[in-house]
């Protein structure tokens, strides 16, 4: 991930606003279309509305389909476009929304591949929200360089383009002229950022708190959940990993596990880690780590208890690990998600 420069880019005009197109494909996420629409439409616009100070847009934007047709999001009737991305012909910045699923038929978005590269080619800038990513790796210009997607997809994503070096515990990557972010939270710290990135801190400071969003740029860890690969043909290995369901919370070992699937220690991990893509001890600590934030979610448990409930013996050791996996401490966890900390709205 590249260092965030102090100044803005260069656009390919010094006097005029950068041109930014929305690029909204065939069931995509509205949420994704109306924060990045919001985020550069208002830029230079609300801040200065509420100061009552001449309004100064700072973006050009074009909301874009690729065939300049209304496009149909998840779950809601189309929506209108200004036109056709090949409308578009030389824009500073590109970014493609997130799509409802997280794959897209390259086969009938070739010509949206092609007009990308040659976008970027031109100097453009390109950037993905969420499962948009799929999209911009299809062409071949995230290869070799770090991005990032919603956690729920970023294992599909590395499957279909391993040389991409997939990182989905961040926020956001930037490498330069290519941009990604994670899930619809990471949309919006996404967009802050290259409010930055074209127009300078101080715009992007006055987005911010026009948005009420801080600058979060470093993790979606804590929202990521362990998502076991059951997927596979390994029948010794599904009967381990139900019984590591069920038995978490016991001093269990690698080598009682592979004697249970009557199988020596080497082999065991060797057909563990093929099957599941993780190796038994990981994939034990995942299952204690989701446990406890379960815990932490619904329950007043202390540390030390929970750290005994889900089969660790020193509460010091497990919060350490619990930072490593989920990026904040138990505490911290059971601030943002527990069920008990909403009914302080009820008291509003």
């Amino acid at each position: 991930m590249t260092d965030v420069p102090n100044s803005a880019f260069t656009t390919k005009s010094d006097r005029h606003r950068p041109t930014v197109a929305v690029l909204a494909l065939p069931g995509t996420m509205l949420s994704a279309v109306a924060t990045a629409t919001d985020v550069f439409s208002t830029a230079g616009v609300m801040w200065n509305r509420i100061q009552r100070i001449p309004e100064s847009p700072v973006f050009d934007v074009k909301l874009v389909s690729p065939d300049g047709r209304p496009v149909l999001c998840a779950g809601i009737p189309h929506i209108a476009v200004h036109g056709a991305m090949h409308d578009v012909h030389n824009a500073d910045l590109v970014v493609i929304t997130a799509l409802i699923g997280n794959t897209c038929n390259i086969e009938t978005l070739r010509d949206v591949v092609s007009w990308l590269r040659g976008q970027h080619e031109r100097g453009g800038a390109l950037a993905s929200l969420c499962t948009g990513a799929f999209v911009l790796a299809a062409t071949g210009l995230l290869d070799g360089k770090m991005a990032t997607t919603h956690w729920g997809a970023a294992k599909r994503l590395q499957r279909m383009h391993p040389r991409v070096n997939v990182t989905p515990h961040r926020l956001l990557t930037d490498e330069g002229t290519l941009f990604t972010s994670g899930g619809s939270h990471g949309a919006m710290n996404l967009c802050l950022h290259l409010v930055e990135r074209f127009a300078g801190r101080e715009i992007a400071v006055q987005s911010a708190k026009v948005m009420m969003r801080d600058f979060e740029t470093d993790s979606q860890l804590p929202y990521t959940v362990f998502l076991q690969e059951k997927d596979h043909n390994d029948n010794e290995i599904a009967t381990i990993q139900d019984y590591m369901d069920c038995a978490y919370y016991l001093p269990v070992t690698v080598m009682d596990l592979a004697h249970r699937a009557g199988l020596g220690r080497r082999t065991f991990e060797r057909r563990f880690k093929s099957a599941t893509g993780c190796s038994p001890k990981s994939y034990l600590q995942n299952l204690r780590i989701e446990a406890a934030k379960r815990i932490l979610e619904t329950d007043n448990q202390t540390v030390e208890q929970i750290t005994e409930a889900v089969g660790y013996g020193d509460a010091a050791t497990f919060s350490k690990l619990f930072v490593r996996v989920c990026g904040v401490s138990p505490s911290a966890y059971r601030r943002k998600f527990a069920v008990a900390s909403s009914a302080k709205w009820q008291n509003l």
